[in-house]
């Protein structure tokens, strides 16, 4: 590593991956290809480093037999190749059918207790898998962006500002919006999300008095609503299960959904709001400052200026 030219001492690696790298996902999932076969019959999904395995068991003893059986065949597992778990990372949840069952359990061997919620790739799942706490955390981060949108509100017009807030402070409210934003969530959630939506667009605006009306921002705006995105969502996975899913609930889609007489064997959706929603791709959160122009600017502003400062802005209110 080279800081002001000067070197740090050599080291020698005989084992890992470089943080970041390509291959370091497809190494790291060959390297652990055969996890599946020594965990038994429990269901295992991985992403990258993290692995996820759930457990079923009829009664809570035998569920946590069973937990304890697993955890164990895995962690022999990972030994044997060299890798270690990291206990304190580790996390147990209880579902259960009946919504006021408590279910609190502790493993002995590994001293891991039960909790009621658990955060995987960014998403608050409880144990009666209800949306409140993912939505709560996600509008507490656009919270900070609110003062972020409102000062570049005096350097973008208002069709840019529109841009960053798609881009930015939609894509982080609705991040992974296809797994908790359906058709159950309440009337209070639908409420929060509302409220977040439309104090963007009245920042764009610059309608800190709410002169507008809701109409007329969504008309203006042309972004859609939760409840609409919701509808999207929901639309968009019968599409796929329609067209490509062999699941008996694919099945029975068809058999039940309604059929468009041009298309036979296919079930049509028309997106008739054709109102833009936020991109939900990480490395695209700033992707849109490449569209913006800047040449009714200062003069004395280059573009490349600009946009580092604006860049600079969103990382000074993020942080």
């Amino acid at each position: 590593m080279e800081i002001d030219k000067r070197f740090s001492e050599p080291e020698a690696l005989n084992a890992g991956c470089v943080q970041g790298s390509v291959l370091g996902p497809k190494l790291f999932n060959i390297y652990c290809k055969d996890l599946k076969q020594h965990i038994g019959e429990s269901h295992l999904v991985s992403y990258a480093d993290d692995s996820y395995v759930t457990v079923k068991g009829k009664t809570l003893d035998e569920l946590k037999q069973n937990i304890e059986q697993t955890l164990e065949n895995h962690q022999n597992y990972m030994e044997e190749i060299g890798m270690v778990i990291n206990k304190d990372k580790t996390e147990l949840i209880v579902y259960d059918k009946d919504p006021n069952a408590t279910n609190e359990m502790k493993l002995e061997k590994t001293a891991v207790s039960s909790s009621s919620h658990i955060k995987a790739l960014g998403i608050i799942i409880t144990k009666n898998l209800c949306w409140s706490k993912q939505i709560s955390s996600q509008i507490n981060k656009t919270n900070r962006l609110i003062s972020s949108v409102r000062h570049l509100g005096r350097w973008l017009k208002d069709d840019d500002l529109l841009k960053v807030i798609t881009s930015k402070y939609f894509g982080t409210i609705y991040y992974a919006a296809p797994v908790w934003m359906t058709t159950t969530l309440d009337n209070k959630s639908y409420k929060m999300l509302n409220r977040q939506h439309y104090r963007a667009l009245r920042a764009v605006y610059k309608d800190r008095k709410c002169i507008m009306s809701k109409e007329d921002l969504n008309s203006r705006s042309c972004r859609a609503t939760p409840y609409e995105w919701s509808r999207y969502i929901v639309a968009s996975t019968v599409i796929k299960m329609m067209g490509n899913s062999t699941t008996p609930m694919a099945d029975k889609l068809r058999r039940t959904a309604y059929i468009n007489d041009r298309c036979p064997g296919r079930a049509s959706f028309t997106d008739i709001s054709k109102r833009k929603i936020g991109r939900q791709t990480l490395p695209n959160r700033l992707g849109f400052f490449k569209d913006i122009k800047f040449n009714w600017c200062n003069e004395d502003i280059s573009d490349d200026k600009l946009q580092r400062e604006l860049k600079k802005t969103f990382f000074k209110y993020n942080n």
